[in-house]
């Protein structure tokens, strides 16, 4: 069982994926970029995590954290 503090730090990893980068290239989909970041990082645990795209919120980025299962820490 993954502990919230590892998904807290997995979720961020997630979002330094999508910061912008020196070579161009074609917008990636956010949430399957997430997706492939957690299953290369955590292949069995993967299915656990949900990613939803949030608006922004006054022109600024926007990210919630949930934990929906009973009986975690």
């Amino acid at each position: 069982m993954i502990s919230s503090t590892c998904r807290v730090i997995l979720f961020s990893l997630a979002l330094t994926s999508f910061l912008p980068t020196a070579r161009a290239t074609a917008a990636p989909d956010p949430q399957a970029a997430a997706r492939a970041l957690l299953n290369r990082v955590l292949p069995g645990h993967a299915g656990q995590f949900r990613f939803e795209k949030i608006p922004p919120d006054r022109g600024r980025d926007v990210f919630e954290l949930e934990r929906e299962m009973d009986g975690l820490p």
